[in-house]
């Protein structure tokens, strides 16, 4: 190179260095993962070699989930078959909770009513579940119970014991210390429960309360159930006075419906000319949107089933149903229509909401749930587009001021990066980040530049994790660290690379040493206790 330089009598000169100081990025290396108890008994087994074997142990280790035993109890004599009864030496009265003998194994249950069937004393159950036959399996408190949807009676024979059981609600006492001083004083002939379970769905919830009473014994949640099911089945309609058949309203699926309303119909339920196109390529279709017009009943039967009660409705256009296609850049955006087209009611497949503005805001679209706005009518044999009328514009004024503002949630982001994922959340409106914790030192400069009213802590999430268990305040650099009841919104990706199947060498030590930060990420959430919780990873996440 220097010889064809020299042929136009010309020198390569080496660079001067630059004043400015760069520091030369280097790779830290791996940490022991950090966790808390509950969360080391569920990954000890996964990340053994990844643990952190130096960290106090705080808390007891769960022990063997051991179903108790019931004693020798001599049976009685019957009393009051509506209040209470004597079975075993005890007296068991409605609200009580009983241990049964149900084929193979015992299970729990809360006495609602007595009543005799085919000569038989029979108590009618709501039934409870242990966290082994719960998608927690072993690791769950011995102690806690599970209340699920489902009853059924049971011979009081069958009835081995009385137990004590207390509904707990940590919603007030989530984010405190309060919750774990119960848990410590628990006796052990004593258990508690404050969830509900679904099975089919691995889905817990807030236990709804037992204690209202109905005509006999006490509230059955299941029995409930079942009834607002069989309700939300039939169709209740009311009539016009003029004596038409027209309806005022129907109801349906615990829902009413009015002229006016606007509503979600079943994909399919109307035909579009891009409709073909659409359909070769084997993508999902979106449900269709329409406004009630009329409610009507087309067959002469005093029986009302949702086939045969008509809604008469004006069909309206999402964008991809027209011929702009999907390049327009709202796909939450309708057009109204002067087309009207019957349709059953089990077509419906719920209630929407319809606003007419006169222009779409971005941040608007995205903060509102289940709302369409429409600004524009649609021809679709002219192709033309109408402004919408005037009285409609000032009807969505009105409804924009009802719209009460959302208070943001205080967000701590882990593993944040340059914060791409705490922008999608600030712009919805849905979180205000105050905390963010990167290793990183470069993404971490760039996360304060992006979000400069947030602190950020450039640090291993395990040393982090660790100040927070040994009870600092601040870290070393004098920043102070977020406490339980400060975080509202946890979010984070922990690292994918060893879940990735693109990865060659997931099973490498580096790979597994990154998965096991899942386990120091679920401790964080162990220890701050927030409100929500967002954990992002790829899809084979779920399936290792």
């Amino acid at each position: 190179m220097q010889k064809l330089v020299n042929l136009s009598r010309a020198r390569l000169k080496k660079p001067k260095p630059e004043l400015q100081s760069l520091q030369r990025y280097t790779r830290p290396k791996p940490s022991p993962a950090t966790c808390t108890p509950i969360v080391r008994e569920v990954f000890d087994m996964m990340f053994s070699q990844e643990m952190d074997r130096d960290l106090r142990q705080t808390e007891q280790d769960i022990q063997n989930y051991k179903e108790p035993c019931p004693n020798g109890c001599s049976g009685g004599k019957d009393a009051s078959v509506f209040n209470s009864i004597w079975t075993r030496g005890e007296k068991i009265e409605c609200g009580d909770y009983v241990l049964t003998e149900c084929c193979e194994s015992s299970r729990v249950g809360c006495v609602t009513r007595f009543f005799t069937k085919d000569s038989v004393l029979v108590a009618h159950l709501q039934w409870f579940c242990f966290p082994k036959e719960t998608i927690l399996g072993e690791v769950g408190n011995p102690y806690e119970l599970f209340m699920i949807p489902s009853c059924g009676d049971v011979n009081v024979d069958k009835i081995l014991q009385k137990m004590t059981v207390l509904q707990l609600d940590f919603r007030e006492t989530w984010n405190s210390s309060a919750d774990a001083a119960v848990l410590e004083n628990t006796d052990t002939n004593c258990y508690f429960y404050s969830k509900l379970y679904h099975k089919d769905e691995n889905r817990f919830e807030n236990a709804p309360s037992t204690t209202t009473c109905e005509v006999h014994g006490r509230f059955c949640y299941s029995c409930k159930l079942k009834r607002e099911q069989q309700q939300g089945n039939t169709v209740e309609v009311r009539k016009v006075l003029h004596g038409t058949n027209a309806y005022v309203a129907v109801r349906w699926h615990k829902e009413t419906y009015r002229p006016g309303d606007f509503v979600l119909l079943e994909p399919g339920t109307f035909h579009f000319p891009q409709q073909k196109q659409r359909n070769q390529s084997g993508a999902e279709q979106p449900c269709n949107v329409a406004a009630i017009k009329n409610i009507l009943n087309c067959v002469k039967s005093e029986y009302l089933s949702p086939s045969n009660v008509m809604l008469e409705v004006s069909r309206y256009y999402r964008p991809e149903d027209t011929h702009l296609g999907t390049a327009y850049p709202h796909l939450n955006v309708v057009f109204a229509s002067d087309e009207v087209y019957p349709v059953p009611l089990s077509a419906v497949v719920r209630k929407t909401k319809v606003d007419f503005v006169t222009s779409l805001r971005t941040s608007t679209i995205w903060t509102l749930h289940n709302k369409f706005f429409c600004s524009q009518s649609y021809c679709a044999t002219t192709r033309a587009f109408t402004d919408i009328r005037h009285h409609k514009l000032q009807h969505s004024q009105e409804a924009e001021e009802q719209c009460p503002e959302v208070q943001r949630l205080r967000t701590l982001d882990v593993f944040a990066g340059c914060g791409g994922l705490s922008l999608g959340f600030e712009m919805t409106g849905l979180s205000d980040t105050r905390w963010a914790l990167e290793q990183c030192s470069a993404a971490a400069r760039a996360f304060q530049l992006n979000f400069p009213h947030s602190t950020v802590f450039i640090d291993d999430c395990n040393t982090f994790l660790k100040d927070i268990l040994d009870g600092k305040k601040t870290n070393s650099k004098g920043q102070r660290l977020p406490q339980r009841g400060d975080v509202e919104l946890l979010c984070g990706g922990p690292p994918c690379q060893g879940f990735s199947m693109l990865n060659r060498f997931r099973e490498g030590q580096s790979s597994r040493f990154k998965n096991s930060l899942v386990a120091s990420y679920l401790s964080l959430c162990d220890v701050l206790r927030p409100r929500f919780f967002v954990l992002e990873n790829v899809r084979n996440f779920a399936f290792v």
